[in-house]
């Protein structure tokens, strides 16, 4: 998949048509945003996130599908954004 300005948008690998191996995702601008590894079609090992600048933002672990940790960072480029939807998660999970 490619962006309108003609720079890769998303690329996966597939085996045997299923989604096997690693997935990555980029801005317009070409700043890599995304990568996990997958393993049929189940996501394997390490997903990242990273904000437009560059600066990676989740970390998460997995082990055939399952997820086993997960980090959030929120650096002086973290966007504004994720520390909401963080925020709003946690405090409606606090009134339960």
């Amino acid at each position: 998949r490619w962006h309108e300005n003609g720079k890769k948008r998303a690329e996966a690998e597939y085996a045997e048509g299923k989604l096997n191996g690693v997935v990555r995702e980029w801005t317009e601008e070409g700043v890599l945003v995304y990568k996990a590894t997958f393993r049929d079609r189940k996501l394997q090992g390490e997903l990242l996130r990273w904000n437009a600048k560059g600066e990676l933002v989740v970390r998460k672990v997995f082990v055939a599908g399952k997820e086993v940790l997960k980090e959030r960072r929120y650096g002086p480029g973290a966007t504004e954004e994720l520390k909401r939807k963080e925020r709003d998660k946690s405090t409606s999970s606090d009134s339960k």
